[in-house]
């Protein structure tokens, strides 16, 4: 009996520190599928999960695995509108830090999409991380019957996935971006003005996540100017520099728009 007792107060001692803070997780990639019957083909995808710092672990073996209950969830496929999806039955983010893998699973019917990365060993989910890119991510074969406002959801194939945790949920009092990264992925360069204009002339197939970072020449407008000025910055000597926040994540000095930022790897 003492025996137990000690091994109780090790686990309670070892345990994670609680905080019952908001956080945000994030998927993104491309996918292929259908949705209320309809069917999608290479559309880009967000996943948006909302759960708190409150978290449990459990130990399988030499396995660390925490997991997350999601409180709300949404879905938004190519030109789709966004839509809730359903909880029940219950969906949980999860962190396998002996297998270095993170991903999304529900109560009934296992995995439905998993990304692996060596940034992953030791992440236990209460902290913001981000974006951890993944080409090829797991377990989605099992990425069926989805239940959402717009009718059940199943991919077939995902590809280029994202994976990206903010503490204190999207989008706080004070947003930091870096301007001109308009793919999210934390660097500048030519990908960047292909996602601009993507988003912007793409049909849904990229939807853009932070419309301050896109907003390169700082007029308060992303349009087509954007990916120019973005551009002739990166192979143009003589050309403008990029406004700031561009070398490294900042807030806006010129925030007098309606830009918001509802994403991306910035996080105060």
């Amino acid at each position: 009996m003492r025996m137990m007792i000690m091994i109780g107060l090790l686990l309670v001692l070892s345990a994670p520190t609680l905080r019952g803070e908001t956080i945000d997780y994030v998927i993104t990639g491309t996918g292929s599928g259908f949705i209320g019957g309809t069917t999608f083909s290479g559309a880009h995808f967000i996943i948006t999960l909302t759960a708190d710092t409150n978290i449990g672990s459990s130990i399988t073996g030499t396995w660390t695995i925490f997991t997350a209950p999601v409180s709300a969830a949404t879905l938004e496929i190519g030109n789709f509108p966004l839509t809730n999806i359903a909880l029940i039955p219950t969906l949980a983010v999860f962190s396998n830090q002996g297998s270095q893998v993170v991903g999304l699973n529900r109560f009934v019917g296992g995995d439905l999409i998993t990304l692996s990365d060596p940034a992953f060993a030791n992440y236990d989910l209460d902290t913001s991380i981000g974006p951890i890119f993944d080409p090829q991510p797991g377990a989605i074969f099992q990425f069926t019957n989805l239940a959402t406002d717009l009718g059940s959801v199943t991919m077939t194939q995902v590809v280029d996935a994202y994976f990206q945790a903010f503490l204190g949920g999207i989008g706080g009092s004070v947003e930091e971006f870096l301007r001109g990264d308009g793919n999210g992925d934390g660097s500048i360069n030519v990908a960047d003005a292909i996602a601009i204009l993507l988003g912007l002339f793409g049909q849904g197939s990229f939807p853009i996540l932070c419309m301050d970072a896109t907003d390169v020449n700082d007029d308060g407008t992303g349009d087509l100017a954007d990916a120019v000025y973005l551009l002739s910055a990166l192979f143009n000597s003589s050309a403008s520099a990029i406004p700031e926040p561009s070398a490294s994540c900042g807030v806006d000095p010129t925030d007098t728009d309606s830009l918001d930022c509802a994403a991306g790897p910035c996080v105060p």
